[in-house]
């Protein structure tokens, strides 16, 4: 069971526009801790996403597209040595993360060594959160 805890009362978000002036996707800066007390484990998200009219994300790595609704998490990352990939950490911390505060769907977005912004959308895989439960069992019964 995952709790959430306020941090306070002070919220920040973005409220994202189209072309065409309509609200898209919301951006807020989680007030809250992110935690599976059963699993023991713990998550600070960057920020939360949410659409409820989706949101749309090509993924450049398998040519697979991908429709992402309601909320989800957005991890934020620089990396200057970039190879135009996500990085498996990257898409293991996102799923710790899914662990902690129950969404089902993440994006990483990545600014690189040139300055352009990447996306990678992470889809909720469960075969991988198994693995997340078994290697942190293991550790915490060493």
């Amino acid at each position: 069971m995952t709790t959430r805890k306020s941090k306070s009362e002070k919220k920040e978000e973005h409220q994202s526009v189209n072309r065409k002036g309509k609200d898209t996707a919301l951006l807020k800066k989680p007030d809250e801790k992110y935690q599976n007390k059963e699993l023991k484990m713990g998550a600070s998200i960057d920020a939360i996403i949410s659409s409820d009219l989706g949101i749309n994300i090509f993924d450049p790595i398998t040519q697979e597209e991908f429709t992402f609704n309601g909320d989800g998490i957005l991890e934020i990352k620089t990396d200057f040595y970039h190879m135009d990939k996500v990085r498996e950490e990257w898409v293991i911390q996102v799923h710790h993360q899914m662990i902690c505060s129950d969404y089902t769907w993440g994006i990483i977005a990545v600014l690189n060594q040139k300055g352009h912004l990447k996306i990678y959308p992470v889809p909720r895989n469960e075969e991988l959160i198994d693995d997340i439960i078994y290697c942190t069992d293991n550790v915490k019964n060493y």
